[in-house]
């Protein structure tokens, strides 16, 4: 080829490559500044912006990048479309405004950031960048959380409580709290630093990855939708995921397991987990546990902060490991403390069925004497009545701490002053004939009354009260006497002290006249008025149907309600009445059983008839759609007046049906929220004295 040529080819290929180079290389000033009309759309937040360049219609390149902090807060925002174009900003404050979305993912300096108080805000994202600080207070509608790969070393989540989706790997978390967070699904946070991941109850979380973390523990115990742990690379020295029924997917390498064999603790169906050499499966289930006793935190000089409830296993092989499950602990002051007597508090500790290791539940309680008795504080003295020579005065003084508090003491007659000798000569005879007759009728003696200062209240088990009698017209002594002294006993002085649970009268009485108040003494466990069984508790116990425990101190009312002790109240609510047979047919139900003759009558009463296997099984728990029928049954099957149950979970076919339908007519059960009845649900001794309280006023009219 001609070296002419090919020189004018070369000429021409650099000449296109240059104009290519002026065409593709921008030069550092062909950015054009910024108008905020186009680039704001939200009115409000454009407002801020013209505010805060001088009002200007432009904003320069220069102006962009400078800007490093920019506080929008309580502007009334519904979009910060625009807000991207801030690069450079370090910190951000959008807090309480109603926007709906935040993604600040292009603003990639950013360290701070407030988005607290926003109402609206359902989806936050900043994916990797430098953020160190946020503040999401009080953003309850917000469902996402995306922070990916960014420097947090702390996150406060509590108020978010309707967050379902939180993502925060790569970060620097000590610690994760989602104990508020009922509506999260899907958590991942690992390549953390995190020691303590607490995940109370979170009744929809399927999944949790937390690799590479220092973690030496996780309770997953109230997560009963968990379907995927990846747990691998942490600290762990032992993990137990025995309760989490439904897990597909376990991943749970890298950690120490410095425990015999390096155990993992699954559920039954361990089958679908991959078995690895870093440990070893053992399947435990409710029956391989044995509840020990309650482990209350604190003690009784200052209170109890928190209750577990301790199980033990004994799976063979396994009797030494035992664990400790947080119960929901609930502080209640019962009585608040007087001038005279102490208050007390009661603490309960409550676990479900669900997280009960042995699938019971259970609930315990502990009394303390506190706070102490406050002691009078008395005002200054009154004088309600002078002395005379012929009467005594009295003066009181009212306690300062409580009013109806009042002390009343007598003021003695008056002395009279005598002359040494007489002014005047007396005469030596009457100066007038006495007439023959009085001159007028003698006064009638005023009518003894006495009064109490109560006629009715309640008392709990093991506290006291004082009555005071204001007696008129007799300097008598009153006479206390109580009805039952076994329920409530009273003293000398109108002290009367709770024993049992119950209802007495307490009787002051003097000189022929009496004054009556009605006691109702309370269980230690049912005496808020606010709980639903409250009422008919305390009915049915004054009427004799139902007893307590504990020397009928507690009625423990979350405990699971046996056959016996139902077709026993069934019994008692009838009045007890004489069953016509004497022997019992059932093999399993003895003579010397307090159920005995229930039993009988029961049977009689086409109640019930026990089980296909001929027994009658007495210590079996009472579900509630037996309950409802038994209720049914006695009150002589009648045909209720609608053929459709408006549960979802009660069906034509099944043997209750029309024992539900007729118990809901009547008032008698009401259904969860979910429309549901759950007919195999453990009846409870709560539920049970619900449904004979509504029997008894419903169907017997009382």
């Amino acid at each position: 080829m001609n070296k002419n040529l090919i020189s004018r080819f070369l000429a021409s290929i650099m000449a296109v490559a240059a104009l290519f180079a002026i065409v593709l290389i921008p030069a550092k000033t062909a950015r054009a500044d910024v108008k905020i009309e186009d680039v704001f759309k939200d009115p409000n937040f454009r407002k801020v912006i013209y505010e805060l360049f001088d009002n200007r219609d432009e904003i320069t390149d220069e102006e962009i990048a400078n800007l490093k902090k920019l506080d929008v807060s309580g502007c009334n925002i519904s979009s910060l479309e625009g807000l991207e174009i801030f690069t450079g900003l370090e910190e951000l404050d959008v807090s309480n405004n109603p926007i709906s979305v935040l993604n600040t993912t292009d603003i990639y300096h950013l360290k701070k950031l407030n988005a607290s108080n926003c109402p609206d805000l359902k989806t936050l994202e900043q994916v990797d960048g430098f953020l160190q600080s946020i503040d999401i207070t009080n953003d309850t509608k917000l469902t996402e959380l995306i922070l990916p790969e960014n420097y947090l070393t702390k996150i406060d989540l509590n108020s978010c409580t309707a967050l379902e989706k939180v993502v925060i790997l790569n970060n620097k978390l000590e610690s994760i709290d989602l104990s508020n967070l009922y509506n999260i699904d899907f958590l991942r946070c690992e390549h953390n630093q995190i020691e303590k991941l607490i995940l109370g109850d979170c009744p929809k979380l399927e999944y949790i990855c937390a690799d590479d973390n220092l973690l030496t523990a996780i309770d997953t115990t109230r997560c009963p939708e968990l379907k995927t742990l990846e747990v691998c690379d942490n600290k762990f020295t032992a993990l137990d995921v025995s309760m989490n029924i439904k897990l597909e997917e376990l991943r749970a390498t890298g950690s120490d397991y410095n425990i015999p064999n390096k155990k993992i603790y699954v559920p039954k169906d361990s089958t679908k987990f991959k078995k690895n050499d870093d440990y070893t499966f053992v399947s435990l289930t409710t029956v391989d546990w044995v509840r020990q006793d309650t482990e209350w935190i604190g003690d009784e000089e200052n209170g109890y902060t928190g209750a577990n409830i301790v199980y033990k296993c004994r799976y063979p092989g396994e009797e030494d490991y035992e664990v400790h499950v947080p119960s929901v602990f609930v502080m209640k002051i019962m009585q608040y403390p007087t001038c005279v007597d102490s208050g007390f508090t009661i603490y309960f500790a409550n676990i479900d069925s669900g997280v009960a290791r042995d699938g019971k539940e259970f609930s315990d309680d502990k009394t303390l004497p506190a706070p102490p008795a406050k002691g009078h504080k008395w005002g200054e003295w009154t004088v309600v009545k002078k002395a005379t020579v012929d009467e005594e005065g009295s003066k009181t003084r009212i306690c300062l701490n409580d009013p109806s508090h009042v002390d009343t003491v007598s003021i003695p007659k008056l002395t009279p002053t005598s002359t040494p000798k007489p002014t005047v000569k007396p005469s030596v005879k009457p100066t007038v004939k006495p007439t023959s007759k009085p001159t007028a009728k003698p006064t009638a003696k005023s009518a003894v009354s006495v009064k109490l200062d109560k006629k009715s209240d309640s008392l709990v088990c093991g506290k006291s009260l004082t009555l005071k009698a204001t007696v008129k017209n007799s300097k008598g002594k009153v006479i206390w006497k109580s009805s039952d002294s076994k329920v409530a006993k009273v003293d000398a002085n109108g002290k009367v002290t709770a024993k049992k649970g119950g209802t007495v009268s307490v009787t002051a009485t003097v000189a022929g006249k009496s004054a009556v108040c009605k006691i109702t003494v309370l269980y230690k466990d049912v005496s808020n008025t606010k709980d639903f069984w409250y009422a008919p508790t305390n009915y049915l116990t004054a009427a004799g149907v139902v007893k307590g425990y504990d020397k009928q101190t507690k009625f423990k009312p979350a405990n699971d309600c046996t056959r016996a002790q139902m077709v026993t109240f069934l019994w008692r609510l009838q009045g007890e009445p004489k069953p016509k047979a004497s022997k019992c047919k059932f093999p399993d139900v003895k003579s010397t059983d307090y159920f005995y003759k229930p039993v009988i009558w029961a049977v009689e009463q086409g109640i019930t008839t026990g089980y296909s296997d001929g027994k009658f099984k007495p210590q079996n728990v009472c579900t509630r759609a037996q309950t409802v029928t038994f209720l049914w049954r006695m009150a002589n099957k009648p045909d209720p007046k609608t053929t459709k149950c408006k549960f979802t979970d009660v069906k034509k076919k099944d043997y209750f049906y029309k024992a539900v339908i007729w118990a809901s007519e009547k008032k008698i059960v009401a259904g969860y929220e979910d429309n549901t009845f759950k007919p195999q649900g453990m009846c409870l001794r709560r539920q049970m004295v619900t449904f004979l309280y509504k029997y008894d006023k419903f169907i017997n009219n009382k």
